[in-house]
């Protein structure tokens, strides 16, 4: 799985409201997705319920630069909260399923723009302990 996608989503929930997404991405299978298949896996992996329109813009598919020995940064937006009582609050995190993607590439570092890249909702640290294994 060397080729990813990326792009933008808009949703549209009937009961009023909506959610969007800018540089999504996502790895892929084959050599292209298409637009409902982006939908669906959106609408599916976040659990939407009662959605309306998804629209998907700015689709691009391109093959994976090399980050083996890389610093990775991962951008959430969560540094808008930065300075506030929010920035606390149900802030964005890696998965253990990303942190072991990322230490099977290879990478060297991972930052990410939050209070902390594991979930502080539970008492367990998947994510560092993936990628800070104890060292012999």
């Amino acid at each position: 799985m060397d080729k990813r996608v990326k792009f933008d989503f808009q949703i549209e929930f009937t009961n009023g409201g909506g959610i969007q997404g800018q540089d999504f991405r996502l790895d892929l299978v084959g050599d292209d997705i298409s637009d409902q298949e982006l939908a669906d896996y959106i609408v599916q992996d976040m659990r939407l319920l009662m959605v309306g329109e998804v629209r998907i813009l700015n689709k691009e598919i391109f093959k994976e630069k090399e980050v083996r020995n890389r610093a990775i940064l991962v951008h959430t937006g969560w540094d808008a909260h930065w300075n506030t009582a929010a920035y606390f609050e149900n802030h964005p995190f890696l998965t253990e399923d990303a942190a072991a993607y990322l230490q099977k590439c290879g990478v060297k570092l991972v930052g990410i723009d939050a209070m902390n890249i594991d979930n502080t909702q539970g008492k367990s640290r998947p994510v560092h302990s993936t990628l800070l294994p104890p060292t012999s």
